[in-house]
């Protein structure tokens, strides 16, 4: 699912040295294609981009347990294209049980990486997010069509 909204504002980010650091953007079937950072459409996997980088921007989807479970520093936007706004739901959840900088507003961008950049992160406490996964599959179950 494209989500221009998010590599523009990490793009202007870039521009304005708000981030320094070099960013490699993956866009996926997103059409716009910035200007000022490294990009691609799609990877056979991320894990050697996640390993080496000290901060992570990622949409809100289930990458972030990935990088929950990697202790991995990030910061998580809700795409608002998903439907149903799972995205926002999941991140919500998630957000009472352990330390996540997630918003659905790419405008808080720039207040998060800063807040994600020097928050101390305690790992010892993982979320168990079982029942959560439960209910939405449960939840979706019940919204699928009969065929």
């Amino acid at each position: 699912m494209p989500f221009d909204s998010l590599i523009q504002k990490v793009d202007q980010l870039v521009e304005s040295g708000t981030i320094t650091e070099p960013v490699i953007c993956q866009i996926g079937k997103g059409t716009y294609e910035p200007k000022h950072c490294e990009h691609f459409h799609f990877r056979p996997s991320l894990e050697q981009l996640f390993a080496q980088a000290d901060l992570i921007i990622t949409h809100g989807g289930m990458t972030v347990i990935g990088l929950l479970v990697s202790r991995k520093r990030f910061v998580a936007v809700a795409n608002y294209l998903a439907a149903d706004k799972h995205q926002q739901h999941f991140l919500e959840r998630l957000a009472k049980q352990t330390t996540v900088h997630w918003t659905a507003d790419v405008q808080q961008l720039e207040t998060l990486i800063a807040a994600a950049r020097t928050a101390v992160l305690d790992f010892d406490q993982m979320p168990s997010l079982a029942d959560d996964l439960k209910e939405y599959l449960r939840s979706n179950k019940a919204m699928r069509p009969k065929l």
